[in-house]
């Protein structure tokens, strides 16, 4: 119960963040923004679990599989294509419903694609592939300090990913400007 009750109180700062780029004021009361933060948490779970599973445990399991069958690199191959629009498709969900949930605006209806959550994963895919790279060619951990840059290291991440977010929430205020104006 800690836990959740963490979460929520973290995925309400999202929304302050993200009504902050709306331009608008937090009206939502106590137990709503609580229930909001939970959805926002799950819709951030999914987003985790597929990241996770495809992209972490994917290689392996293809492998696994391929050994399984009898085809290893034709199951690698098809697993190479196969989850990257698995992988965008799921994140359209998830960013297109976290940016629906956290600002305090009425939405004339949910969108699956957002331009705001197609530039946020095209930046997070951007960031966390160039981030991938340089962790891997330019740092040198040992022993001593491996777990700590481990830790910073997720932190940071997860930084680049909240700054992501952020932009495509940016850019999906200002396109609901512009569709107020017209």
């Amino acid at each position: 119960v800690l836990a959740i009750w963490s979460v929520t109180g973290a995925m309400q700062n999202v929304m302050w963040a993200v009504n902050i780029a709306y331009g608008r004021e937090e009206s939502r009361g106590f137990v709503r923004r609580r229930f909001v933060g939970l959805a926002m948490a799950l819709f951030a779970l999914v987003a985790f679990a597929l990241v996770f599973g495809l992209l972490v445990l994917g290689p392996q399991l293809s492998h696994w599989v391929g050994s399984a069958v009898g085809a290893k690199s034709a199951t690698q191959v098809i697993w190479w294509a196969a989850q990257w629009p698995l992988l965008i498709a799921g994140l359209l969900i998830a960013f297109a419903g976290v940016m629906y949930l956290a600002p305090n605006v009425k939405h004339p209806r949910w969108a699956f694609l957002t331009i705001g959550a197609t530039v946020a994963i095209a930046i997070w895919l951007i960031a966390s592939a160039l981030f991938a790279f340089y962790v891997s060619k330019f740092g040198s951990y040992n022993k001593a300090w491996g777990s700590l840059a481990a830790v910073v290291i997720m932190l940071t991440w997860l930084w680049l990913s909240a700054v992501a977010l952020l932009l495509g929430a940016e850019v999906n205020a200002e396109a609901e400007r512009s569709r107020e104006l017209r």
